[in-house]
C-alpha cells in the first residue's frame, strides 16, 4: 500500500507499519453510534468511525483536528469490528479525514463476515480500496476525485460554499453513473446564507436533492455542543453555533429520569436542536425539569446550548446544577464547564474543573481533550499570576473624529503618524422602510492636523471601497501601498475582482493622491484556501498574513512571502511552531523596525480567549518565544488587532469598553517598555530635478553599511516626487537614490548612536541631470583617518557607482579627492590624490575600463563650505566624481 503525501504516520515501528499497510490497524480519530444525518441515508442508525489523516485541505473543514494522522493512535481493525457489533444496527460509516488514503480491504471483509453493511464518505482523491455497499462521493476542488471513483459512486454529495460550487456540482454530475443520486449540501458555517440558494437551485434543477446536516448523538442521553470558530466581522474570529457532537463508543444507557412527561419534553428539545431552534429547545428543557427536577441530562444539554450561544455564566450555572445531582454522571462536562469559566475569568474555579476532568479521564478520552485541559490549567496559573502583577495600561478613546456609533477596528498608521486608516462596519438600511439590509465594511481615513488632532474620518471611496466588504487593511509605512482582504461571495469578489477561492489578498498603489484599481497579489501567495489579515513590512518586500492553507499547525497560521526582483511573490513560508499553534493565530502586525511581531492567539498559554503577544527576531533571522502582553491589556475575553507606532511608544487597538461611542471604538495607550519594539525614525521629503525643480519618480535603497545588504527598497511618487523612508535605529545606513537620466544621490545616516527615534530627517533629494561637469559627492566612501585605504563599508556605494557606469556606457568620469584645511597642505594634496587613486583602482579592478576614468587630488583648494567648524570640515573631506565625457 502506498500512502498519500503528508498523511503517512511518522516514527512507526516495522510491526506497526506492517499492520497499517495490510489494513489490520488504522489511525482512529473517533468512533460512535449515532443516527446518520446527511444525504440519502439520513435518519438511519449506524456505527461511525472517523480516520485521522487528510491532505485534501478544504479551507472550511470543521474537523481540521483529523488532518494530522500522527495525532491519532493506530487501532486494530478487529477491535473496530468488535465495537460495531455491540450495537443493534448492522451498518458502519467510514469517514475522515480522507479514508481512501488507507487500505480498507481487511476492515470491510471482516465487517461483511459479521453481516455489517459498509458505507463510506470520501472525496475520491485516491484509489478506493474495500468492499462497499454504499459510496458517498463528496468531491473537493483542492484534490478532485480520481476518474475511476466516479463510477463507484452511489451518491454524489457536493458541499456548496459559494455560487461557483453549483458549476462544480454540475461538472461532477456528468461523470457519475446514471443511477447515482445527486445531493447539494450547504457548507456548515454558511448554511443560513447558502441554503436558500440551494433550495432555489434544486427547484429549477429537480434531479438534484437537498442534503441537510441533522445532528444527533447518543452518549448517556447527553449532547455535547461544540462551538466552532468562524467569522462574524470581516475576517475577525467570532463564534457561530454549530453542533459537532463528541461521542464515545459505549453501550446505550437509560435516561436518569423515568418521568414520561419529562422524557417527552427532553426529546422534543432534541428535535428543536436538530434545526438550531435554541430558545424552543430551552423552553422544552424547562418543562422537563419542572416535571422532574433531578433529570440530569436536561441541565447538561441546556448548559451546552448556553455555551454554544456564548452565554458563559448561564452555562456554568447549569453545569453546576448537574454536578450537584451526580458529580460522576458526565466527566466530559467538567471540561466544557472549565472552558466556560476560563472565558469568564473565573480562573480558580476553571482550574478545579480541569483537574476534575483529568482525574476522571478514561483510556478512551481523546488526547486532544487531555491536552486542552492541561493547557487550560497552565492558562489559569498564568492568568492568576498576571492579575497579581498588572502592567501599566490606560487606554484613551480616540474621539468622535475617528469613532462613531458604528464599529471601528483594524487600525493602521503611517510611520510619520500623519495618516490613520481603519475599518468601519456600517449598517445599510432601506431608505424607504428603514429596515436593516446588511452590514457594510469599508475603509475610513483620517489625517493629523497641525494642532495634533485628527480630522473627521471619511470613507476612502472607490476604487477601494465597494458595495461588497473590504477587510483587514495594511497600509504601508509610507502610506503609498494598501493591502487588504476580500472574500468570495455569491457574486464573486465584487467590483470586477478575481480570486482563487475563499478569501484572497489584494493590493492598491497610490499615485498623485489617487488609489489604483485593486489587483489580486496572485499565486503562490493566494490559494483556494483562506488568506487574510496582511501586514506589509517597512522593507518594501515582505508580506505577513494569516492563512489556513496546507502545511500549517492549526486553524489559522501566520505566513510570510517576499517580493522578488521580478515583482513575483515567493512561495510562502510558515513562521514556525514557536509562533503558530494548533489553535488560531490572527491579526499579525510587523512593526516598522522589521524585527518585532505582534499577533493574537488562542493557542498559546494566556488569559483564556484570544490574547495579544509580541515576538522578536534575532540577528540570524530566528523568531524568539512569544511574550504575552500581560494583564489588563489581555483579559479573559478576546483581544485582537493591535498595532504600534513607528517610535514604539504607543499602541492602537479596537475595544468594546464602557464609555465608548459605538460597538467597537479605536483606543490608544502608552505601551509598557518591556513590550515595546525598537523605535524607528524616518526620512521624508521629495525628489526633484536639481535644475528645473520638477518632481521626479526615483528608486531608493537603504543599505546596512556593516553588511552591504539592502535593508529597504522603496520608490518616490512618480508624479509628486514625495517619499517616506523608515530608518530603524542601532544601525548605520547608506542611502542611494537613482532615476534614469540622472546622476545618483547618496547620503549617510549614522543611526547606531541615535537615541530619540521621534526626530525625523526632513530633506528633499535633488537629482543632477546627466551632463558635462555634473558633480556628485560619494557620501558613503570611507577611509581610515589620515589614510587612503578604503574601508569595507565603502563597497556598497562603489557598487552603485559601478552599476551607474555600466548603465551609462558612454560616460567618462573623473574621481576627485578633497580634504579640509587642517594640517600640512602638501600632505593634504598627497592624501587627496591617493584617496582618488584608491577609488580609481577599485573601479578598474571591478571591470570598469580605465579609458573611462581619471583621478585627481585637489587637497583643500575646493571647499564647499567654510572650514570653520568640525561639521563643515567633515563636509569638505569628501570624494566626488565629475562627468567629463558623454
Amino acid at each position: 500500500m502506498k500512502f498519500i503525501g503528508n498523511v503517512t504516520p511518522s516514527s512507526l515501528t516495522p510491526e506497526q507499519s506492517a499492520l497499517l499497510n495490510s489494513g489490520r490497524a488504522l489511525p482512529l480519530m473517533e468512533e460512535f453510534y449515532t443516527i446518520q444525518g446527511e444525504g440519502h441515508h439520513s435518519g438511519k442508525p449506524a456505527y461511525f468511525i472517523r480516520l485521522g489523516g487528510c491532505d485534501v485541505g478544504c479551507h472550511w473543514c470543521d474537523v481540521k483536528e483529523s488532518w494530522d494522522v500522527n495525532a491519532h493512535p493506530l487501532t486494530a481493525a478487529d477491535d473496530i469490528v468488535a465495537h460495531t457489533l455491540q450495537y443493534p444496527a448492522r451498518a458502519i460509516v467510514v469517514t475522515g479525514g480522507e479514508p481512501s488514503a488507507f487500505q480498507l480491504d481487511y476492515l470491510t471483509h471482516r465487517m461483511k463476515e459479521n453481516g455489517v453493511q459498509t458505507f463510506i464518505e470520501t472525496s475520491g482523491a485516491y484509489t478506493l480500496t474495500g468492499d462497499w455497499d454504499w459510496v458517498c462521493l463528496s468531491p473537493k476542488k483542492t484534490s478532485p476525485p480520481r476518474e475511476e471513483n466516479f463510477l463507484r459512486a452511489d451518491e454524489l454529495k457536493v458541499i456548496v460554499y459559494n455560487k461557483d460550487d453549483f458549476r462544480w456540482a454540475e461538472e461532477n454530475a456528468t461523470k457519475v453513473g446514471p443511477d447515482c443520486l445527486l445531493f447539494l449540501q450547504p457548507e456548515w458555517s454558511k448554511s443560513a446564507e447558502i441554503l436558500p440558494q440551494i433550495i432555489d437551485y434544486v427547484m429549477q434543477h429537480p434531479r438534484w436533492n437537498v442534503s441537510l446536516q441533522i445532528v444527533s448523538c447518543y452518549k448517556n442521553m447527553h449532547y455535547t455542543l461544540r462551538t466552532i470558530t468562524t467569522m462574524t466581522r470581516f475576517f475577525v474570529f467570532s463564534f457561530l453555533i454549530a453542533f459537532a457532537f463528541s461521542c464515545k463508543a459505549q453501550p446505550p444507557a437509560q435516561y436518569s429520569s423515568t418521568n414520561k412527561k419529562a422524557v417527552k419534553a427532553y426529546k422534543q428539545a432534541e428535535s428543536y436542536l436538530a434545526y438550531y431552534q435554541f430558545d424552543l429547545a430551552i423552553a422544552e428543557l424547562q418543562k422537563a425539569k419542572d416535571a422532574d427536577p433531578n433529570f440530569i441530562e436536561c441541565y447538561l444539554l441546556q448548559a451546552d446550548i448556553h455555551n454554544a450561544k456564548q452565554e458563559w455564566q448561564k452555562a456554568v450555572d447549569e453545569y453546576k446544577k448537574a454536578f450537584a445531582l451526580n458529580p460522576k454522571f458526565s466527566y466530559y462536562s467538567y471540561l466544557d464547564c472549565a472552558n466556560a469559566e476560563l472565558k469568564l475569568g473565573k480562573y480558580e474555579d476553571a482550574k478545579k474543573d480541569y483537574e476534575m476532568f483529568l482525574s476522571m479521564k478514561r483510556s478512551s478520552t481523546k488526547p486532544m481533550d487531555i491536552e486542552q485541559a492541561e493547557n487550560g490549567i497552565k492558562s489559569c496559573d498564568f492568568a492568576i499570576r498576571a492579575m497579581a502583577n498588572p502592567v501599566p495600561f490606560k487606554p484613551v478613546n480616540m474621539g468622535d473624529m475617528i469613532n462613531s456609533k458604528e464599529c471601528e477596528y483594524f487600525p493602521n498608521i503611517t510611520a510619520d503618524e500623519s495618516t490613520f486608516l481603519f475599518t468601519r462596519n456600517e449598517i445599510v438600511v432601506d431608505p424607504k422602510t428603514g429596515a436593516k439590509q446588511r452590514s457594510q465594511e469599508d475603509f475610513y481615513i483620517s489625517y493629523q492636523q497641525s494642532d495634533g488632532t485628527w480630522s473627521l474620518a471619511k470613507a476612502l471611496g472607490p476604487p477601494i471601497n465597494t458595495p461588497t466588504n473590504e477587510g483587514a487593511p495594511s497600509l504601508s509605512a509610507d502610506g503609498r501601498f494598501l493591502f487588504f482582504a476580500a472574500c468570495e461571495g455569491y457574486d464573486g469578489y465584487g467590483a470586477g475582482r478575481q480570486g482563487f477561492g475563499s478569501c484572497d489578498i489584494f493590493f492598491s498603489k497610490k499615485v498623485d493622491g489617487q488609489w489604483s484599481r485593486p489587483a489580486n497579489v496572485g499565486a503562490p501567495l493566494n490559494t483556494a484556501s483562506w488568506e487574510t489579515q496582511p501586514s506589509f513590512s517597512s522593507d518594501g518586500k515582505t508580506l505577513y498574513y494569516v492563512s489556513n492553507r496546507k502545511g500549517g499547525y492549526g486553524n489559522g497560521d501566520i505566513w510570510m512571502s517576499e517580493l522578488g526582483p521580478n515583482n513575483q511573490w515567493s512561495t510562502p513560508v510558515n513562521l514556525g511552531a514557536k509562533i503558530n499553534t494548533p489553535g488560531n493565530e490572527e491579526a499579525v502586525f510587523i512593526h516598522p523596525d522589521n524585527q518585532t511581531l505582534y499577533f493574537a492567539s488562542d493557542g498559546h498559554i494566556g488569559m483564556g480567549g484570544l490574547d495579544l503577544y509580541v515576538c522578536r527576531r534575532d540577528s540570524a533571522g530566528n523568531w524568539g518565544e512569544p511574550q504575552n502582553l500581560g494583564y489588563p491589556i489581555n483579559t479573559s475575553g478576546n483581544e485582537s488587532g493591535l498595532i504600534v507606532n513607528a517610535g514604539g511608544q504607543y499602541a492602537y487597538y479596537s475595544s468594546t469598553r464602557e464609555g465608548g461611542l459605538g460597538c467597537d471604538d479605536m483606543y490608544m495607550f502608552e505601551l509598557p517598555k518591556p513590550i515595546r519594539p525598537q523605535g524607528v525614525s524616518y526620512m521624508k521629503g521629495k525628489v526633484y530635478n536639481s535644475k528645473t525643480k520638477k518632481p521626479l519618480g526615483a528608486e531608493f535603497e537603504l543599505i546596512d553599511v556593516s553588511t552591504g545588504k539592502t535593508f529597504i527598497s522603496s520608490k518616490s511618487d512618480p508624479v509628486t516626487g514625495e517619499f517616506l523612508l523608515v530608518l530603524p535605529i542601532n544601525k548605520n545606513y547608506a542611502l542611494n537614490v537613482n532615476s534614469p537620466g540622472y546622476c545618483f544621490f547618496s547620503e549617510t545616516f549614522f543611526m547606531k548612536e541615535a537615541t530619540d527615534p521621534s526626530k525625523p530627517f526632513l530633506m528633499d533629494v535633488p537629482l543632477i541631470p546627466l551632463e558635462l561637469n555634473a558633480k556628485v559627492v560619494l557620501k558613503n566612501v570611507f577611509f581610515e583617518t589620515a589614510k587612503f585605504d578604503l574601508r569595507p563599508e565603502s563597497k556598497a556605494e562603489l557598487g552603485k557607482l559601478i552599476a551607474f557606469m555600466n548603465n551609462n556606457p558612454n560616460i567618462k568620469i573623473e574621481i576627485s579627492g578633497h580634504t579640509d584645511n587642517v594640517g600640512d597642505k602638501k600632505m593634504n594634496q598627497t592624501l587627496s590624490e591617493n584617496r582618488a587613486k584608491s577609488v580609481y583602482n577599485y573601479l578598474v579592478a571591478n571591470g570598469i575600463d580605465a579609458s573611462r576614468l581619471t583621478y585627481k587630488g585637489y587637497g583643500d583648494t575646493q571647499p564647499v563650505v567654510p572650514n570653520d567648524t568640525p561639521e563643515n570640515r567633515q563636509i569638505n573631506r569628501r570624494t566626488e566624481f565629475k562627468i567629463i565625457g558623454l
